[in-house]
């Protein structure tokens, strides 16, 4: 009788194991919109929300807009982040993010790309907090000075990927202490910076061996002696987007493409254009190096 009643009884999705199920595999392919959407559905699923948050690793922000308050009823709970993207927010404020930054310090992947409305306060509380961050992607953030790079370069340790699109807010003297401090950098995103120079790849070659992709389009002072120290000093290099660099020859890109190494530019001369391979998407580098730090999280748990 009494199973009979059980299977008579629709499953509804609560049924299913919270922690094990729910949490694993049904919520995090869930967007931050349909998340706060199943929060709003019943007092159930608000405790499902509540208890998810608690143990959420991962939190994509990238072109939502939600009001103050409602980002801090998503971000209250959050203890556990190890990914966060607020890239084009540009309605969240310091005061927003860093309780966030506060509440998580396993943070490993940032996003704040062409989030206008921050300053150097919420970024200082990031570096001085999270000392794990093996991702920074602050590109066109008008609000990223010298003194964010100091404090960045004095906290940070363990930095594979960095996007500083568009900042130019830097010297030469401060690059060349970001570049010794990071060796084991992966990923650079150096491109719209108009006043980077060969100088700056000579530093960048010199110090990061294991560089794998860099984007410097935009750069038009680069020529072909500063791609060619990294390429010369730089084995593992793979991808390199020098989109508009128009010093850059068309004799130097056939070579790079004859080694092997995926390049993308728009170059003109004597007016033809000469396009070269597609320059794969970024992400799948970005991704690598946050599920490289991520295993390496979960073996030192292990431990």
């Amino acid at each position: 009788m009494d199973i009979t009643m059980t299977r008579s009884v629709p499953l509804e999705l609560t049924h299913l194991p919270w922690q094990d199920v729910i949490f694993q595999h049904i919520l995090p392919h869930l967007s931050v919109k349909d998340l706060c959407r199943l929060r709003g559905t019943s007092k159930m699923f608000l405790h499902m929300f509540n208890d998810y948050m608690a143990s959420c690793k991962r939190l994509d922000f990238t072109g939502f807009r939600v009001s103050e308050q409602g980002f801090k009823k998503v971000v209250e709970n959050c203890e556990n982040l190890q990914r966060l993207s607020m890239a084009d927010c540009d309605w969240v404020t310091d005061a927003l993010l860093m309780p966030v930054f506060r509440n998580n310090t396993s943070l490993l992947y940032v996003d704040l790309c062409r989030c206008k409305g921050l300053s150097g306060a919420a970024f200082q509380i990031l570096v001085v907090k999270c000392k794990k961050l093996n991702t920074l992607l602050v590109g066109d953030c008008p609000w990223f000075s010298c003194g964010c790079w100091q404090v960045l370069i004095l906290h940070q340790t363990q930095l594979q990927c960095i996007n500083m699109s568009g900042c130019w807010n830097t010297d030469l003297e401060t690059l060349e202490q970001f570049f010794q401090k990071y060796p084991q950098l992966k990923m650079v995103d150096m491109s719209k910076i108009e006043k980077l120079t060969d100088m700056h790849l000579y530093l960048l070659a010199s110090h990061c061996p294991g560089l794998e992709v860099l984007n410097v389009s935009g750069c038009w002072r680069l020529t072909d002696q500063g791609l060619k120290k990294v390429v010369d000093y730089c084995p593992r290099l793979r991808m390199l987007n020098v989109m508009h660099c128009r010093r850059v020859t068309e004799q130097y890109l056939c070579s790079l493409l004859i080694g092997g190494i995926n390049v993308t530019t728009w170059y003109c001369t004597c007016g033809n254009r000469y396009e070269a391979m597609i320059f794969p998407d970024e992400m799948e580098m970005k991704k690598r190096c946050f599920d490289d730090s991520l295993d390496n999280e979960e073996i030192m748990q292990d431990r």
